[in-house]
Formats: C-alpha cells, sequence, structure tokens
C-alpha cells in the first residue's frame, strides 16, 4: 500500500512539475517570438509613432487601406480591426497601446451596434492571455474577467487551446507567417 501512494505522489509532482515548466514554456515563446496576430504585433511596437490608428470590426478590417491613407496623408496607419471585435477589443488594443508605450496621433474607432455589447471576442481573449499572464496587468486581467482557475500552471494554455495551443506554439518556434495583413506587417 506504502509503494502505491509513493507512486501517486510521484504521478501528481511530475505533472505539477510539467504544468508549471509547460506554462513559462508557452508564455516566453509566444511573448518573445514574431508576432502572429495583431495583439503580439501591439507588443512588438515599443515606442514607435504612428500617427492614424483604426480600432473596430470587420468593417476596419476590411476597408481601411493603410497603405492608401500613406500614400495620400504622408502619415503613418495602423489598422487594428478584428473580426467580430465588441467594445472590450477596442478597449484591450487602447490599453495595450498605452501599456506597450506606442505613441499615436489620433485613434479612430467605429462605432456601430456592436458597441452595445461589452465583452471580447473568443479568440481576443485566448489571445491576451499570455500577455496578460507575463505582465500581471490588473486592467488586462479585469477586462479578460478571468477566473480564479486562470492562475492553475496552464490551465489557460489547456483551455484556449484552440487558439494558442500546439499548432500556434510549433508556428511560432518555427517563425511562420500568418496569412493575414497589419498595413504592410503579417499577422492576423
Amino acid at each position: 500500500m506504502f509503494n502505491f501512494f509513493k507512486y501517486i505522489v510521484i504521478i501528481i509532482a511530475f505533472t505539477v512539475f510539467a504544468m508549471y515548466v509547460l506554462d513559462n514554456f508557452y508564455t516566453y515563446v509566444y511573448y518573445n517570438g514574431d508576432a502572429r496576430n495583431k495583439l503580439q504585433y501591439v507588443t512588438k511596437l515599443g515606442d514607435k509613432k504612428i500617427d492614424y490608428i483604426f480600432i473596430g470590426s470587420s468593417r476596419v478590417e476590411n476597408h481601411i487601406d493603410c497603405d492608401l491613407i500613406q500614400q495620400i496623408t504622408g502619415k503613418s496607419c495602423l489598422n487594428l480591426g478584428k473580426q467580430g471585435a465588441k467594445l472590450g477589443d477596442g478597449l484591450l488594443m487602447i490599453l495595450l497601446l498605452n501599456n506597450y508605450d506606442v505613441k499615436y496621433s489620433k485613434i479612430f474607432y467605429q462605432l456601430d451596434y456592436t458597441s452595445n455589447y461589452y465583452g471580447l471576442e473568443k479568440s481576443t481573449r485566448a489571445q491576451a492571455y499570455p500577455l496578460v499572464k507575463k505582465s500581471g496587468n490588473k486592467e488586462l486581467k479585469g477586462i479578460l474577467n478571468l477566473s480564479r482557475l486562470y492562475n492553475i500552471p496552464f490551465y489557460g494554455y489547456a483551455k484556449q487551446d484552440k487558439v494558442i495551443g500546439i499548432r500556434e506554439l510549433t508556428a511560432t518556434l518555427i517563425n511562420r507567417k500568418s496569412k493575414r495583413k497589419i498595413g504592410k506587417r503579417i499577422c492576423s
């Protein structure tokens, strides 16, 4: 019987250790790898100065042409539109811009019926999880409205596996570019 309990304790200890290692590895790769989505792209901008930033839903993403704006006005432009974006998505983008010291002249936010619904689009919540985990920012945690279970190592990555799971980790590790565009930069 003693050997059985010893075996169970070893399995539990190994599982907890593996959860910590995987959690730190995923966070490191997601945070330090090449940008594969707009949230990661914002974190990589650093002290960059952008004249016009457009935030909104698919209408912004599909209809604002930053290349044309740059060509006509000579000013820098960044399109942060996202499919199915709600009010929380825009707030999250603005908070990230401010937290990562991105300087901007004007932000244009698309207001429509989705502004009546506060919340985050599911993929945005998943993509923001590693950023919140790394920064520990309370405002970002408040926007994501994470349950206490997310404090368990690796739980957040396992829960959001569809969006930030092993495929995304592997694609980031091998520096595979995403097929979606931010201005002239490829991202999703």
